[in-house]
């Protein structure tokens, strides 16, 4: 401490003088400090904070609190201690069977083989999956959730599979998942109700994004699989424990529940109670995003192209559009 005081002893004489000697410093000084403190203080406040930052603060997080955000970031574990507490399947569930009415309810397109397109661009709006690939990853669905009912586990659609639930009436033509999210508190009961189903893995991971898939299935990625996010929460909020999403998947509870349902390939399907209004805060509703990437083939572009919906409106059926 002696040698700090010290040196800010000898310090202050020269910094003194350079102010005497060039008057402007100490302006400039001082108006650097009056921006660093408007930013700091700026930041608080929703309605300064998200004009300063616009360009990189997420659409969810802009109705709360700097502080509410840090404190949520600050405490939310990055993963879960979840390793040693596993059980051991002492029963294999039988494999399950599709719905033979399904199938007929989902989505294929068939027409677009033979349609000519508009734009060039509109081919990065094709299909992304084939029929059987599709029967496959909507069956996984069915199998989980059958399960879910079973053992009273709630879930809901989330990220991409709610905006195709919204916009689609299913899954995103171009999208190749599916997405769900339940409450990071029933980790063990999804862990009870999926992991033991004979051919079929629960592939689990601490950071609470886990896969389900078929054991058969040709590529070592489980191609194609159902996503299960799990989200934490507070009295009036809640937000995806996986670090990566949190900034899409973050609600007030008030706009998710309660619950609703919606139909996603011929299937009744939980989704928050103001699913529009969600979605149209997160995304640009009115405009589609090609994927950057197919799962199947685990190539990826840097690149994804956006044109307005009603563009695709001869490819595909919308809903809920505006314009």
């Amino acid at each position: 401490m002696a040698s700090k005081s010290k040196a800010s002893q000898k310090l202050a004489p020269v910094s003194r003088l350079l102010c005497l000697k060039w008057p402007c410093l100490r302006k400039v000084g001082s108006f650097f400090v009056c921006v660093l403190l408007f930013f700091a203080f700026g930041t608080l406040l929703p309605a300064v904070r998200n004009v300063i930052l616009y360009p990189v603060w997420p659409n969810a997080w802009r109705p709360i609190g700097t502080l509410e955000i840090l404190s949520i970031k600050v405490f939310t574990p990055n993963n879960m201690l979840i390793g040693s507490e596993l059980p051991v399947c002492k029963n294999r569930y039988p494999l399950s069977r599709i719905e033979p009415l399904v199938e007929p309810n989902i989505n294929f397109y068939p027409e677009l083989r033979t349609k000519e397109l508009k734009n060039p661009e509109h081919a990065r709006f094709l299909p992304a999956m084939t029929n059987q690939d599709k029967i496959d990853a909507i069956h996984l669905f069915i199998v989980a959730t059958q399960a879910f009912q079973k053992t009273g586990i709630e879930y809901f659609m989330v990220e991409g599979s709610l905006l195709g639930t919204h916009r689609h009436g299913g899954m995103i033509p171009w999208d190749d998942d599916i997405d769900i999210t339940v409450n990071v508190s029933l980790w063990r009961q999804v862990n009870d109700a999926l992991g033991c189903i004979e051919g079929y893995t629960l592939k689990v991971s601490s950071g609470m994004h886990w896969k389900f898939f078929r054991n058969d299935t040709s590529l070592t990625s489980g191609y194609p699989f159902l996503d299960i996010f799990f989200y934490s929460e507070n009295e009036d909020k809640l937000w995806a424990m996986t670090s990566y999403i949190m900034t899409s998947l973050f609600f007030t509870k008030a706009d998710v529940f309660p619950l609703t349902t919606a139909k996603f390939e011929g299937l009744e399907v939980p989704v928050p109670g103001r699913t529009d209004s969600i979605l149209r805060t997160l995304f640009d509703y009115e405009t589609c995003q090609s994927s950057k990437g197919h799962h199947s083939t685990s190539n990826s572009s840097s690149s994804t192209t956006t044109v307005p919906c009603s563009e695709l409106s001869y490819m595909y059926e919308m809903y809920h559009l505006l314009k």
